[in-house]
């Protein structure tokens, strides 16, 4: 799931999120989440998440990943744009998106690659 598709963790007691048609196998679905729920995943983000990816940065793992595509941009329209391998720019509508292809989509940060999500 790209991060875009979680709801804001804000003072709500639930939230509703939008999950793309090409994942949810026919057409994109709503999904509700409490708030104890949502801040499960945001410390798991923040926490175990960042642990394991600043692994993987120092190991240099990212970069070995066959067909990696670095997220350039998500616009307001949802819609993704990244760069290929061969340095390619690419576009598609974050509902396009299959679970394999997310899982090749990564930004770049500060510290180097992490993958979306």
């Amino acid at each position: 799931m790209l991060t875009v598709e979680l709801p804001e963790l804000g003072a709500r007691s639930y939230y509703s999120g939008w999950v793309g048609k090409a994942v949810a196998k026919r057409a994109g679905r709503f999904y509700y989440v409490s708030h104890a729920a949502r801040q499960s995943v945001e410390l798991y983000q923040v926490s175990t998440r960042q642990a394991a990816i600043r692994r993987a940065q120092r190991a240099g793992s990212y970069e070995r990943i066959a067909g990696l595509r670095v997220v350039e941009e998500v616009g307001r329209s949802r819609r993704v744009r990244w760069s290929e391998p061969d340095g390619r720019l690419r576009e598609r509508h974050l509902n396009e998106l299959t679970a394999a292809q997310r899982t090749r989509m990564f930004v770049r940060g500060e510290d180097g690659l992490s993958q979306c999500g």
